[in-house]
C-alpha cells in the first residue's frame, strides 16, 4: 500500500509539474481526490497481493487516461460505447438510439470534444432540436459551459434544420441532440454536406427501427444503447415501465427496450409527498428536512398540472419576496408558478434560489451568466438551489430533484 501511495504522489507531482500556470493547485488537488475515490471504489476491500507489473500496469493506464476527469468519464461505459469511441475517426455518419439515461448525449458530448481537440481548424457545431422555440433548454448552457475553453465549437438550438444555415459546413462536424424525425426528415438528414454527422433520434417513427434507419439512411452507423449508465436500477424501472410516453422532449420510443441488469446501483425509491400531506410549502419543507438537508435541490415546477388551493395562492401574491410583475398575474399557470417559487424560497434554504424558465417566463428567470456561474460552480452561488420547469430539463442530471405537480402514472393524486 505504501508503494501505491508512493507511486500515486509521484503521479500526481507529474500532473503539477506539467499544468500550464493557469491552473490552479485547487484543481489538481480535486483530481487526485476524484482518483483516489475511483480507486477506493474499485479496489478489493480484503487483504490482497499486488505484483509491481500489475501495479505498474494500472499506474500507465493513469498516464495514458491524462486527468481524473478523463478516468471519471471512461471507466464505467458499456464495451458498446468503448467500441464506439475508439472507432470514431473511421465513424463519419451515426444514429445513436436508446432509451433515456444510456448516454446518448455523453457519446456526443464526447464526440465533440475528441473532435474539435483533433481537428482545431474545422468547424463543430452541437444542436439540440426543440419542438418550440419559446423552450430555453438548461442543456445548451450546460454545454456552453462545457465547451467554451474550445474557440473552434458552437451550441445552438433550432426547430427547423433549416434554422442551423447548414448550406456551407464541408469542413464542418455537426451532432444534433435528440432529432424528431416529424421536424426533420431522415431525407434531410442524408443530404447535409458536413464532415461528419452524429445524432440522436428518440423516435423514428417505426416499428422496426433499426432496419428501416438502416434503409432511410445508407451508409450511416445505427448504434442502439441498451444499457441505463446514468440513472439508478429503481429510476430505470420506472422509465422502462413508463415505455415511450413523455412529454417536453422526454419522451422516448426506446424506452421499453432498457436492459436492466441486476448489478444496477440500485438508488433511493421516489419520495412522493402527496396533498394530503400539506400545502406545498410544508411539503417542500418536508424534503428539505429530510434527502435534501445539505445538498442543493434541482427544483422542477410543473404549473400546468398543479393544485394550489386560494389560499395559497394569496399568501405567494403577499410574499414580500414575490416577483412583482408574476405576482400581478391571474391566469392559473401564473398563480401555479409564483406558489411553487415562493414555497421554495421560503423554506430558510442557505441562499436564495436561481430560477431559469422558459421564455414565456424569462421576466421571473436570472441571468443567463448567472446561471452558467452556478453550474462551473462558482463560490458565489455554492449552495443554491435551481428552480425550473419541465420545458427546460431534458437532458440534464442532478443529485438531488423534486418536482412539484402531478404524477399521473405511478402516484394517483399526488401534486
Amino acid at each position: 500500500m505504501t508503494q501505491l501511495t508512493n507511486k500515486l504522489d509521484a503521479f500526481v507531482k507529474q500532473t503539477k509539474e506539467s499544468r500550464t500556470s493557469g491552473i490552479s493547485k485547487t484543481k489538481t488537488i480535486e483530481e487526485f481526490k476524484i482518483i483516489f475515490k475511483y480507486l477506493a471504489f474499485v479496489a478489493c476491500s480484503a487483504k490482497a497481493p499486488i505484483r509491481q507489473k500489475m501495479l505498474d500496469a494500472a499506474l500507465d493506464l493513469i498516464n495514458k487516461a491524462g486527468s481524473a476527469e478523463n478516468i471519471q468519464r471512461w471507466c464505467a461505459w458499456t464495451p458498446t460505447q468503448l467500441s464506439l469511441m475508439e472507432l470514431a475517426h473511421q465513424m463519419s455518419r451515426v444514429v445513436l438510439i436508446g432509451g433515456n439515461g444510456t448516454g446518448k448525449t455523453l457519446m456526443l458530448e464526447t464526440y465533440v470534444l475528441k473532435t474539435a481537440k483533433e481537428n482545431p481548424d474545422d468547424a463543430v457545431i452541437f444542436a439540440i432540436q426543440q419542438w418550440n422555440s419559446s423552450l430555453r433548454p438548461l442543456l445548451q448552457l450546460q454545454f456552453e459551459v462545457r465547451f467554451e475553453e474550445l474557440q473552434n465549437v458552437t451550441v445552438k438550438t433550432f426547430v427547423k434544420l433549416s434554422d442551423l444555415d447548414l448550406d456551407n459546413c464541408a469542413n464542418t462536424h455537426i451532432c444534433i441532440d435528440e432529432i424528431n424525425v416529424g421536424d426533420v426528415p431522415l431525407e434531410d438528414l442524408q443530404k447535409i454536406q458536413a464532415k461528419s454527422i452524429w445524432t440522436v433520434i428518440r423516435d423514428p417513427k417505426s416499428d422496426n427501427p433499426e432496419e428501416d434507419l438502416k434503409e432511410k439512411l445508407p451508409g450511416w452507423h445505427i448504434v442502439n444503447l441498451t444499457h441505463p449508465l446514468r440513472t439508478s436500477k429503481n429510476i430505470s424501472e420506472k422509465v422502462k415501465e413508463s415505455g415511450g410516453g413523455g412529454y417536453y422532449g422526454l419522451e422516448n420510443k426506446f424506452n421499453g427496450s432498457l436492459d436492466i441488469v441486476e448489478n444496477m446501483p440500485l438508488g433511493p425509491e421516489p419520495l412522493v409527498i402527496p396533498s394530503s400531506k400539506g400545502s406545498y410549502k410544508e411539503r417542500c419543507q418536508l424534503v428539505f428536512n429530510t434527502v435534501a438537508k445539505d445538498k442543493s435541490a434541482f427544483i422542477i415546477i410543473q404549473y400546468l398540472d398543479m393544485s394550489a388551493t386560494a389560499k395559497e395562492i394569496e399568501e405567494a401574491k403577499q410574499s414580500t419576496t414575490a416577483n412583482e410583475e408574476l405576482a400581478q398575474k391571474t391566469d392559473e399557470y401564473s398563480q401555479n408558478l409564483l406558489v411553487g417559487i415562493e414555497a421554495v424560497k421560503a423554506c430558510d434554504r442557505p441562499k436564495p434560489p436561481l430560477i431559469w424558465l422558459e421564455s414565456f417566463y424569462d421576466y421571473v428567470s436570472d441571468d443567463k451568466e448567472n446561471i452558467k456561474a452556478w453550474m462551473r460552480g462558482s463560490k458565489d452561488f455554492i449552495g443554491c438551489d435551481l428552480i425550473t420547469d419541465p420545458a427546460c430539463v431534458a437532458g440534464i442530471e442532478a443529485d438531488v430533484v423534486i418536482y412539484l405537480g402531478k404524477v399521473i402514472k405511478y402516484y394517483k393524486h399526488c401534486h
